[in-house]
């Protein structure tokens, strides 16, 4: 590997952050088209075991 393992992991996580904001964008894209409004969801928290 040219440049390291570290590099091309933030590589990889760079690339799926550009894939779920362009998935978001089209969502709403059509969502809108439709009539309809889209709202991102709270995790719920996870209770201690």
């Amino acid at each position: 590997m040219r440049y390291g393992l570290a590099y091309a992991q933030k590589e990889e996580a760079e690339y799926a952050d550009q894939v779920r904001q362009r998935l978001e964008k089209q969502s709403h894209r059509r969502a809108k088209e439709l009539e309809y409004k889209l709202r991102k969801i709270a995790h719920p928290r996870r209770r201690p075991r």
